[in-house]
């Protein structure tokens, strides 16, 4: 029975990395850019994302306001480390983004592939047979005008380069919890967040000490998005879970 479950038993239940970037102003400098707003309620999901991960047992270190470069200088920092004495990894990214990146508040693009490959066997191999899980709130496609008082995380920079569905590595142990589908737009609110980060703190809350398994967990974060309605209007938002997770995964 045991081996139908990842172990967490080990010395530190791991690292929750948030990188979170508010302020667009450099971006905005950019010709082309000038539609990167700054991403007010973001540090509402900071919050709810730093409380919550807390109370599971992990150490949350928060990352504010990084450029493009500084993003993948982050991650590689956290690859480095020595992550034999802990269970799993996370890793959660609050950006402007499009079709499979995440912009930097430069206006740089990184590829979410790029980030995610960081911590494949060969290049992090203190994680090697532990799960790793990317959550990453930012548009997967172009923003449409609403006339509503949501703000989207979506920007209409080119994106000049081809898609690749692939996000996360072809090799076990990785989950990626997308906040919206491909082509889609997610949703912020300026002051209470965005619907999928808080979405998946209040579902991870309610599940504490219950034995759920993070898919499980996911599966109630869509519930509760395809319930939602943007203001005045009648679009809503579906997260995307992407896994190569070969056991259930229980944080309890």
């Amino acid at each position: 029975l045991s081996s139908a479950f990842y172990k967490m038993n080990h010395k530190r239940r791991g690292i929750c990395l948030i990188i979170s970037n508010l302020n667009f102003s450099k971006a905005r400098e950019n010709p082309g850019q000038e539609d990167f707003t700054d991403r007010k309620g973001t540090k509402k999901d900071e919050e709810s994302l730093y409380k919550v991960f807390t109370m599971l047992g992990f150490q949350v270190d928060t990352k504010e306001d990084l450029e493009g470069n500084e993003i993948i200088q982050t991650i590689n920092s956290y690859r480095e480390r020595n992550h034999e004495e802990n269970d799993c990894f996370i890793c959660c990214i609050l950006s402007h983004g499009d079709k499979g990146i995440i912009y930097g508040t430069d206006g740089q693009s990184v590829p979410i592939r790029d980030l995610t490959s960081c911590f494949c066997r060969t290049q992090c191999s203190t994680l090697n047979g532990k799960p790793k899980l990317f959550f990453i709130q930012a548009c997967q496609g172009k923003a449409h005008q609403q006339l509503v008082p949501l703000q989207t995380d979506a920007c209409n920079a080119s994106v000049g380069r081809r898609f690749s569905m692939c996000l996360i590595p072809d090799e076990p142990d990785f989950l990626l919890g997308m906040a919206t589908t491909f082509r889609y737009v997610s949703y912020r609110d300026p002051y209470h967040g965005s619907w999928y980060i808080q979405s998946l703190c209040k579902q991870l809350h309610k599940s504490y000490q219950s034995n759920e398994d993070i898919i499980s967990i996911l599966t109630k974060v869509n519930q509760e998005l395809s319930q939602k309605r943007a203001k005045n209007i009648n679009v809503t938002q579906m997260s995307e879970p992407w896994t190569t997770l070969t056991r259930k995964l229980v944080f309890y």
